[in-house]
């Protein structure tokens, strides 16, 4: 093997591992982004299931204090937790 050849194969030995480490680096920013959106989903449901919770104890001073009926919050209470 010449030494132009061995350049050569490093050379394409290089830039193969180099388009494998981006790939690597772009799945794993994925990974993360998807995580992500799924935290704040997983928050965002909580947030709800806290909210539904307090409405379906909350006195009838309080519900009108907010604008909102009895009949009106046993609605938003009974919806699950994955319904806006």
């Amino acid at each position: 093997m010449s030494s132009v050849e061995c350049i050569g194969t490093y050379k394409a030995n290089r830039k193969s591992r180099r388009d494998s480490a981006a790939k690597r680096w772009s799945l794993r920013g994925a990974v993360q982004r998807e995580w992500r959106g799924a935290s704040l989903l997983m928050a965002t449901w909580c947030q709800r299931m806290a909210l539904r919770r307090g409405l379906k104890v909350a006195p009838d001073r309080m519900l009108a204090s907010m604008g909102l009926t009895r009949d009106a919050a046993a609605n938003e209470a009974a919806k699950p937790f994955w319904v806006a």
